[in-house]
């Protein structure tokens, strides 16, 4: 067998991070590298200093993608002078490409680089990490060949790695042949299954969108079946190495029919009902002893396979975790079974999600990553040479519910063998699958270039309890408790399965399979573990973020083109939470995009573009046909405003900026004499005004300072939320509604970390009059804020919007006290 262990990589097909200094610097220890001598940077124009570590105690080759930013100031207008080089100084194998760029000073002068994808061919030892350089460069680069690795006909796209031709047919079959046989004789054929009572096939449509040197990516799309609310179509963007003998796919289920929200009759759960889908490969197995291994929680295990007769099945019916039986759920079993034909012969909590199949001449192995979270999910390979990844298996209790609107995307690898191999090789291959590796700089790196909002780096010294607080987000210990509400509440009530995973909930009193509240990731908690990972270095924060924003471009954005105006209201919408979904109603108060948008910077993950596109599309719309733009609270137009901004900056299309300032005039118009949004409600909410103040104070910063009535505007809210809703005596804001026709009662209150969202309130207030008592209240109420959940209550590690509230609130008062004790990173864009 070819030894080259696979990964798992992440495609960015647009951008990369520039440091503000030209000197590189060693990552820090918060990032989990092992200490190391300093390495001397080579001699040239180095832009950025990166590491990439191999978590895993076994070697690895795989490919690496991933973004960085890069500051203005660089002035990188292409990649052409530009090459990355290891700690000798040796050019490694490159692929650059240019995401964003920052807007053009002037009509003479190309715009630079803001965000670059850096995709490497690397090689570790286990339990190692590589320092490596982005350098203007006289290197010569290392010899790609400049010759793309995928060549297209009118029929078909192939593409040649080191022991296989991969050809992607015009139906959109994966074809699959060795080099030293005749490629008319295909060794492995992938088709989709798709079982129901009523089944259609559409012609496929096949896009070469990217092809370089080394990496190649291909999209398919294929219509499944089609009637009126079930309009199902699989969408496969699949990523091709050079001199690797894997696939990695991404795999999209798509209804593009329309739910009916506004018919109550209308059962939107089973307008679109399926039995059995999935991946099947047809394996041209020359030899009747085949060889069938499965992967178990304490690695793989082989098992006997008697052709013609076998089949053998790996099924996860449920997550295996202690509250795996939710209330009224179609759960048969704890965990899962491997069964050989109809005898369960191994089980346990958690599949590591593969199987293989082969042959002494050749073999596929098969994985699935996300595998027993994904619940319901089987594996399984039968006598005739099938093997068979059922992503919606038919073995669940219950039809799957595929409403309109709804998207999922699983990420398969499919890994070809040559000849035989281990139980332990393949166990290898699929951790590595599991875990990838991602090139990372220096936090103070990304928080310099300009490109995220304000904040510091993490700092124990200035701010022990917010630090221990954002670490017990995804730490389930903390001293001799417990307390992490990304790990012990999700499994707690058991946050799993195809349309739930990468969620969090909201509880209920009645919490039961049909009554779950999901919370939709509410108040954008992607984004919050992302900017934890940049402030940090800590990888397990990005870990965390990835099944958010995948959950978030996936199930918690409608994907559905109903015609007529259904587009324009609905097509891209996000809802409030609710147990399904997008199903639950339009909410532009409850919709969100920066996670979506950085995780597709850092990771290159298109799906997630497509998705923010279609977001900040359908806020065009609702604002511009006054939709919403007058609804009971402050977070309406707040988060409206945030969201156009961060896609403005993505083209600097001008829809979106116009949009924002349509809200902004629109808020100036409802703005109370006393400073507060007059909205419909009888009630004001103080933290909801301090998601309003940021986003009017970033439209003011994108517009050049140069709106006068904005800035009066904002200083008169904040100043309000001073001056009426702060109490001295609780050193916090009020942690909910303040009634209009008086002041609130705080007696019936207590401390909140809804105050980190008015801190960053307060630190503006701060910046745009200097001043000191906002200041003053914003270090008693962050001190509030980020103690509370140490004392007698729990409320940050039981609502995960609080939570959310902690991860990204607070951040403005973080760089304001760095930038006091002298030690904060200017940034160019919000130092006021």
């Amino acid at each position: 067998m070819h030894a080259r262990l696979s990964g798992y990589f992440y495609l960015l097909i647009w951008g990369v991070v520039l440091s503000w200094s030209n000197t590189p610097a060693q990552l820090p220890e918060a990032s989990g590298l092992s200490s190391k001598p300093a390495v001397a940077p080579p001699a040239g124009n180095v832009l950025l200093q990166f590491a990439i570590k191999n978590r895993l105690a076994f070697a690895r080759s795989e490919i690496v993608t991933s973004g960085f930013p890069l500051a203005d100031t660089l002035k990188v207008f292409n990649t052409d002078d530009l090459a990355v080089v290891n700690s000798e100084g040796s050019p490694v194998p490159s692929v650059l490409l240019p995401l964003t760029y920052w807007p053009a000073k002037s009509s003479n002068t190309p715009p630079s680089i803001k965000w670059l994808q850096i995709n490497l061919d690397v090689s570790l030892a286990g339990s190692t990490h590589g320092i490596f350089y982005l350098m203007r460069s006289q290197h010569t680069k290392e010899n790609l060949k400049n010759t793309p690795i995928a060549t297209q006909t009118r029929n078909s796209i192939q593409v040649a790695t080191e022991h296989f031709i991969y050809t992607v047919t015009q139906r959109g079959t994966l074809e699959v042949t060795e080099k030293s046989r005749p490629s008319s004789k295909p060794m492995a054929r992938e088709y989709d299954l798709f079982n129901t009572q009523r089944q259609g096939a559409g012609n496929s449509k096949n896009v070469l969108l990217l092809n370089t040197p080394l990496l190649a990516v291909i999209r398919t799309e294929k219509t499944l079946f089609k009637q009126p609310r079930c309009d199902l179509s699989v969408i496969r963007h699949m990523y091709f190495y050079r001199s690797k003998d894997y696939v990695r796919v991404l795999h999209t289920l798509r209804n593009y029919a329309a739910s009916d929200e506004t018919n109550p009759a209308v059962d939107i759960r089973k307008t679109c009902e399926i039995k059995n889908l999935g991946v099947t490969w047809d394996l041209s197995l020359t030899e009747k002893t085949r060889q069938v291994m499965v992967g178990t929680e304490s690695g793989g295990e082989k098992i006997e396979f008697k052709y013609p007769a076998d089949t053998v099945k790996l099924y996860q019916d449920s997550s295996g975790n202690k509250a795996w039986k939710v209330p009224g759920g179609p759960y048969q079993f704890s965990g899962y079974k491997i069964f050989n034909n109809q005898d369960a012969v191994a089980g346990g909590r958690h599949a590591p999600g593969w199987i293989h199949l082969g042959d002494s001449n050749f073999g596929l192995t098969v994985a699935t990553r996300y595998f027993w979270q994904n619940n319901p999910k089987k594996l399984q390979v039968d006598a005739d040479g099938k093997l068979t990844v059922a992503l919606w298996p038919e073995e669940f209790s219950i039809p799957h519910w595929i409403f309109g609107g709804y998207q999922k995307t699983h990420e398969l690898l499919y890994l070809f063998h040559t000849a035989g191999t281990s139980v332990t090789v393949l166990a290898n291959q699929n951790q590595a699958f599991q875990s990838p590796m991602f090139a990372q700089a220096k936090p103070a790196y990304y928080l310099s270039t300009g490109v995220f909002d304000t904040t510091a780096v993490e700092n124990t010294t200035l701010f022990p309890d917010y630090e221990r607080l954002i670490d017990a987000q995804i730490d389930p210990r903390q001293g001799d408790t417990p307390r992490s509400i990304f790990i012990n509440n999700i499994d707690r009530l058991n946050v799993y399965g195809i349309d739930f995973f990468g969620d969090t909930d909201q509880e209920t009193d009645e919490w039961t399979w049909t009554k779950r509240q999901m919370s939709n990731l509410e108040q954008d908690t992607t984004w919050g573990m992302l900017l934890a990972f940049l402030r940090k270095g800590n990888l397990d924060f990005l870990d965390t973020a990835i099944p958010m924003a995948r959950h978030s471009y996936d199930i918690d954005v409608n994907h559905a083109t109903g015609g007529q105006d259904y587009d324009q209201k609905y097509a891209g919408s996000n809802c409030k939470h609710g147990t399904y979904h997008i199903a639950n109603g339009a909410e532009l108060s409850h919709t969100w995009l920066q996670g979506i948008l950085n995780y597709y910077y850092l990771t290159g993950d298109v799906l997630a573009l497509g998705s923010a596109q279609k977001i900040a599309d359908n806020a065009v719309y609702r604002i511009k046909s006054n939709r919403d733009a007058a609804d009971d609270s402050a977070r309406i137009p707040g988060w409206a405003i945030k969201l156009l901004l961060q896609y403005y900056q993505v083209n600097y299309d001008q829809k979106y900026l116009n949009a924002a300032i349509l809200m902004k005039n629109k808020v100036l118009k409802l703005q109370h004499p006393s400073g507060y949004f007059n909205g419909t409600s009888d009630g004001i909410n103080p933290w909801m005004h301090g998601v309003l103040v940021e986003a009017l104070y970033d439209l003011w910063i994108i517009t050049g300072k140069t709106d006068t009535k904005l800035k009066n505007a904002i200083i008169k809210m904040v100043t309000w939320l001073r001056d009426s809703t702060w109490n001295e005596t609780f050193a916090s804001f009020p942690r909910g509604w303040i009634p209009k026709s008086g002041r609130y009662d705080f007696s019936k209150s207590d401390a909140t970390v809804n105050n980190l969202v008015m801190v960053d309130a307060m630190v503006i207030g701060y910046w745009m009059t200097q001043d000191q008592s906002f200041m003053d209240i914003a270090t008693k109420a962050f001190t509030t804020g980020a103690h509370y959940p140490w004392g007698d209550y729990y409320i940050g590690f039981s609502d995960p919007k609080i939570c959310a509230k902690q991860l990204r609130f607070g951040h403005r008062y973080l760089y304001q006290q760095e930038l006091t004790s002298r030690t904060a990173l200017k940034d160019p864009q919000n130092t006021p």
